[in-house]
């Protein structure tokens, strides 16, 4: 039985990963997701866990570097409320979204 949890702070993401519902229940324990983006994916393609292989479930990109979001997603996600507090800083044709890996996304960030 576990009678004690301690709980590590001020590690934060760096970069985007891919992760699995018991990864993203593990770096919410260490306190490792201040400051991130924490969306569920929706692709067609297998996108595995980053940390454990599995099958992963969510995508998590610091405030920082920002989420690529495309024109579907931001619709079909909320349409504008969801994303309205955050800035459009970069469209590219190239770039692929972060929820659904469909090329064309546009650089989401938020304002401080």
């Amino acid at each position: 039985m576990i009678d004690k949890i301690t709980v590590e702070s001020g590690k934060t993401l760096e970069e985007k990963i891919y992760v699995c519902d018991e990864c993203l229940t593990l770096l919410t324990l260490q306190g490792n997701l201040k400051n991130t983006f924490i969306v569920r994916i929706e692709s067609r393609e297998k996108i595995e866990c980053n940390i454990c292989g599995a099958e992963a479930k969510f995508v998590l990109s610091p405030f920082k570097r920002g989420i690529w979001v495309c024109q579907n997603c931001l619709e079909e996600r909320g349409k504008k409320h969801v994303w309205m507090r955050l800035k459009i800083v970069n469209y590219s044709d190239k770039s692929k979204c972060d929820i659904c890996l469909a090329e064309g996304a546009y650089l989401l960030i938020k304002e401080s």
